[in-house]
């Protein structure tokens, strides 16, 4: 335990100012009366003003009480019990400069009251028996003024919220910090004498000046009450003058107006008469042309127009493409592609006209791009992520025919897998009626729809079959 004392803000090692040192006990009683006396006539409040700051021992700003010390020349010392809100455990014991420069310094904890415990007193008596007079009187009143400035500061920190003793710098920045609130103050205290010269500057309200101004406006007050009252009588009664007079000239308005539109109408109702009459006329004779078209029309099957099936030679063709792939003639992929995607687009208008719901695929028909999506039905009603089924190829190449011919083929599959459905609804709503070629798996009318594992020439003929059922189902779907 050392024997210096700390700033109880930043922790820094302090001397004592000379003016604490030999403090005599009348001193000490009166810097005591004076704090019990600061205490007893300022009221409590939690606002600590600048007052505070200052040192109660009357020491002058210039004479510090308290100096810092540098801190690697000495080691740290005991915290103080605070008086103002802080823990236990930053209690401390003030030494005089007497005592630093002794180096048989000893120091005692304080107990939970601010002072010397018993045991630490013991102690300390046992030890001054084993001393000469002379040192035993030295460090006793050592020991009184440590006592002496224990007790001070404990009555300081008891009288405001800041923990003594501090450093020069920290009191500068206390003050610093507390110097708004004490001009605060000094603002409220002046507006607070400022009112009350006013209030004494007021004449007594038992004046007969003052008295008979206030009868006087009183009496004024009466009669412009009266008057405004009758005022807004008056204004009534006018406004009840001008909002008939205002609903008078409406009603005269809507009658001018109900006598224009009833002549407007009735000229309005003979020019449509003469209008309905030709109308009539013309009505009739586009009747006429319209019914010897629309039995012209009957006659004619959108359906076969729209999609025109026949065949090339070996090669069926929907809307002039051909369908299939031969060494000779030779046939582009572009339109292969392209009879693909006019195949899909037939499928697709007629399930749309069959109204016929596909459950598992989604068709688009893209032209030369088409592709068909496969996703399944979840059982919360949601569909999968769907498989995507490119109905097309690009390419004859030995390794990228393999690739795209093997892709191409599982969307031959599908497609006649959708042919299928299609193909079994029709079956379904007439039993008599049978498709020209038996589907089953990949396989149409026994020929495999798979290009990569057939020659050119089974494949053409199984993509002619494949024409051959749409056509037949076109031409049933164009019935309905």
């Amino acid at each position: 335990m050392t024997d210096i004392p700390l700033c109880q803000r930043c922790r820094l090692p302090l001397v004592p100012h000379e003016s604490l040192l030999d403090l005599q006990p009348a001193q000490v009683g009166l810097l005591t009366d004076r704090l019990n006396t600061d205490d007893n006539s300022i009221p409590t409040s939690n606002t600590v003003t600048e007052r505070s700051l200052n040192s109660n021992l009357d020491i002058n700003r210039d004479d510090v009480a308290f100096s810092k010390l540098h801190p690697n020349s000495i080691a740290s010392g005991t915290p103080r019990r605070s008086h103002g809100g802080s823990s236990p455990g930053e209690s401390f014991v003030l030494l005089t400069e007497s005592l630093l420069a002794s180096g048989n310094s000893v120091m005692y904890p304080l107990d939970e009251h601010g002072g010397i415990g018993r045991n630490d007193r013991k102690t300390f008596a046992e030890g001054r028996s084993n001393e000469s007079p002379k040192e035993n009187k030295t460090k006793e009143s050592r020991f009184k003024r440590i006592m002496t400035l224990e007790n001070l500061f404990h009555e300081l920190s008891g009288q405001s919220e800041i923990d003594y003793p501090i450093c020069m710098d920290c009191a500068e920045l206390i003050q610093e910090l507390l110097r708004p609130r004490y001009e605060e103050a000094c603002n409220e205290r002046d507006t607070y004498i400022s009112f009350l010269n006013k209030i004494k500057d007021v004449p007594g309200a038992g004046s007969e000046e003052v008295e008979e101004i206030l009868r006087e406006i009183k009496h004024l007050e009466r009669e412009n009450d009266e008057a405004l009252t009758e005022l807004k009588e008056v204004e009534k009664e006018r406004e009840h003058a001008e909002k008939e007079l205002r609903e008078l000239e409406q009603e005269s308005e809507l009658l001018l107006l109900e006598e224009e539109e009833f002549y407007k109408e009735q000229n309005r109702l003979y020019r449509e008469l003469s209008d309905f009459q030709h109308e009539k006329e013309r009505v009739d004779s586009l009747h006429s042309y319209y019914t010897t078209r629309l039995q012209k029309l009957q006659r004619i099957n959108v359906y076969n127009d729209t999609f025109c099936i026949g065949h090339d030679g070996y090669f069926g063709t929907i809307n002039g493409l051909r369908l299939g792939r031969l060494k000779k003639p030779s046939v582009d992929w572009s339109e292969v592609n392209a009879a693909w995607g006019q195949t899909l687009l037939l499928i697709t208008t007629v399930i749309h006209k069959l109204n016929f719901k596909l459950v598992g695929y989604r068709l688009r028909p893209l032209g030369s791009v088409s592709r068909i999506e496969k996703f399944k039905v979840l059982p919360n009603g949601e569909t999968s992520k769907p498989e995507i089924f490119d109905l097309y190829s690009s390419s004859d190449y030995s390794l990228e025919r393999f690739l795209n011919h093997n892709r191409l083929d599982l969307a031959l599959v599908e497609f006649l897998n959708v042919l299928n459905l299609v193909g079994k609804f029709v079956e379904s709503s007439d039993p008599a009626l049978k498709l020209p070629y038996v589907i089953e798996k990949d396989k149409i009318g026994g020929k495999s729809i798979r290009l990569s594992s057939n020659s050119n020439e089974v494949w053409t003929e199984a993509c002619k079959f494949i024409l051959t059922n749409a056509k037949w189902i076109l031409a049933y779907a164009s019935t309905r």
